[in-house]
Formats: structure tokens, sequence, C-alpha cells
């Protein structure tokens, strides 16, 4: 029987695939979200530095200074720390594992320079104003009988000119990114020493940074002294000044109709209360507790009763039924 058994294994192995892999000849096929080793595209870092401070093993170290980049393979934990938190996503994360070995392996990468980003040129300011003249001298061609004519539609433009810029300035959204607190700033230029890409300009008495060119690293905000730098979420945009305008209106015209019910509605719910009967007992506690002012403290009966007027307590007892529950001589000793 064992003959036989060991033959059938054999027939059934000709025809199957073995169980154990052919490597090196057939490489392997890694699962598609294997951890393996981190790697680095050169030409897209801009030693920011997000990488080493993400790392909770301070496996990598970036010198902006020697403009080196380096791992340390053995103190990598293959967290994806690094690669998630990378602006420019110039890391990525391999498949393949780091080869083994007795001794700590640390790879050192060369960054090469940046090219400092052109500034943009300022939008020219002299076009208004050469316009100007030519709309002076269009008017003073216009005849003389149109004039009465214009006058009266020109009256009413500025209004509307006037509000669409409010308006729009209203709908506009928070702009995101790098803000400064100008006030707290001393405009020691830390920021754009820090700066990978140059986005940060900083003057005497001036701070500005180029929105197109930060890589929102918060290299910056690292290295700022003052503390008057962060990074804000971009507000999601309003719908358009010209469709909000028409809705505030219809509600402006809404609103009168709307307060007319309410109104109403409050009357009928006062009037009830006017009306509510009083409770019977109300008078004579009230002399209860003059009685007691008279007799326990010695006030004569004009005083006692301006005591009473002074301190409301008819008022008190209309509102609040349930203070009769105390003794008048209590009451009294209160407001005496």
């Amino acid at each position: 029987m064992g003959v036989f058994s060991l033959g059938k294994v054999v027939l059934g192995s000709l025809f199957k695939k073995p169980s154990t892999l052919m490597y090196p000849v057939i490489p392997r096929e890694w699962e598609e979200r294997t951890r393996g080793a981190v790697s680095i595209n050169v030409d897209g870092c801009v030693l920011c530095g997000a990488c080493a401070r993400a790392c909770p093993t301070n496996a990598i170290e970036v010198d902006r200074k020697g403009s080196t980049w380096q791992i340390e393979r053995m103190a990598c934990i293959q967290c994806r720390g690094c690669v998630d938190n990378c602006p420019p996503k110039c890391l990525e994360m391999d498949q393949k594992y780091t080869e083994p070995g007795g001794e700590k392996v640390i790879d050192k990468f060369d960054i090469p320079p940046r090219k400092k980003a052109a500034k943009k040129d300022a939008p020219k300011k002299d076009a208004p104003a050469k316009e100007a003249p030519k709309k002076e001298e269009a008017a003073k061609e216009a005849p003389k009988d149109e004039a009465p004519a214009k006058e009266a539609p020109a009256k009413e433009e500025p209004k509307a000119e006037a509000a669409a810029p409010a308006a729009a300035a209203a709908a506009a959204p928070a702009e995101g990114g790098l803000q400064c607190d100008v006030d707290s700033c001393v405009f020691c230029g830390a920021c754009a020493e820090a700066c990978p890409v140059s986005a940060i300009e900083v003057g005497d008495d001036s701070w500005a940074v180029d929105k197109d060119t930060c890589i929102e690293c918060g290299a910056c905000i690292d290295q700022c002294p003052a503390g008057c730098l962060s990074m804000a979420e971009a507000a999601p945009a309003e719908a358009p000044a010209a469709e909000a305008a028409p809705a505030e209106a219809a509600k402006a015209e809404e609103a009168p109709k709307a307060e007319e019910p309410a109104k109403a509605e409050e009357a009928a719910k006062e009037a009830p209360r006017a009306a509510a009967p009083v409770d019977p007992r109300l008078e004579g506690y009230v002399a209860d507790v003059k009685e007691a002012l008279v007799k326990e403290f010695g006030l004569s009966e004009d005083d006692a009763a301006a005591k009473l007027d002074k301190s409301g307590l008819a008022d008190q007892l209309k509102a609040f039924p349930y203070l009769m529950n105390k003794a008048a001589k209590e009451t009294a000793e209160r407001i005496k």
C-alpha cells in the first residue's frame, strides 16, 4: 500500500505547480499594500524637513545647509508617516524590503539646488487712469440736447456699482494657506530663510508670501520666533452676489408680513394672563404682613404701608402665588 500511495503523490505532482517559490529565477509578486523601503525623488525634494518631523524613530535627517537627505534603514519602521506628510510628494513606499545585512545602512542623497521662483509682474495701475480722460472727452463731445436725457440714469448707476463690490466682498471666500499676524511680526526674516522654495519676502516693515509658490510645508512656522505664522484652510465659496441680492430683497419684503402674525400670537398669549383671576388669599396675606410690620417690628401704619408699596409685594404674589406659603412674619422681616 505504501508503494501505491507514493506513486499517487508522484504522479499528482507532475501536473501541479510547485509549492515553493522559484526565487530568484522568478521574482516574487508582492501584495498591493506591502510596506517595504522608503525611496526619494531627489529632483522633487525641497528640504523642508516635514518628513523628519513626522518620523517617530528619527530615522530621517535633513541638512538644508549641506543640501542632503538621509535615512537610517535599520531605524525605519515602515510606518509611512514621512510619505503621507511630504508636501511636494517626493517620497514613496516601495514594496521591496531593504536587503538584509549585518551592518547599519544609512542611505544619503544629495539634493540638487532649486532655482528661485520668478517674481510675478505687478498689474499695471495706469490703465484706469488712461481710460478716464477718454470718458471725459466723450462726454464733452456729446450733443447738449442729449445731456439731460443721460443725466437721470447716470445718477442711479453709481448706487448699483457701489453695492456690487460690497456684495462681492461679502460673498468672497476667506483665503487659506499661510497667514501672518503682521502686528506681532518682528520682521526678522527667519521664515524667509527657512522657506525651501523662497516663497516668502520680508522687508524692514513688510511681509509677503507667494501663495502659488508656497507648498505649505510648515518649515517657516517652526522657525518663527514670534509665533505669528499659521496655516489656515480656505473657506468654501458662497453664492454669487448677483443671486444673493434678490434673495435678500425677497426676505426683507416677507419680514413685515411674518411679524404681523407673530405679534398677534403674542397678544393672544398675553391676554389670558392679564385676565387671570387674582388669588383670593392675596389681600389677606398682605394685611397679615402689614400687621406683622406694626406689631413685631414697631412700624407705624403709614410706614408699614410705604414699605409694602416700595417692595412691590402685591405684584410679586400675583406672579408667584407660592410665596404666600411663607409665614407673614418672615416676609415682613425681609421687607422691613
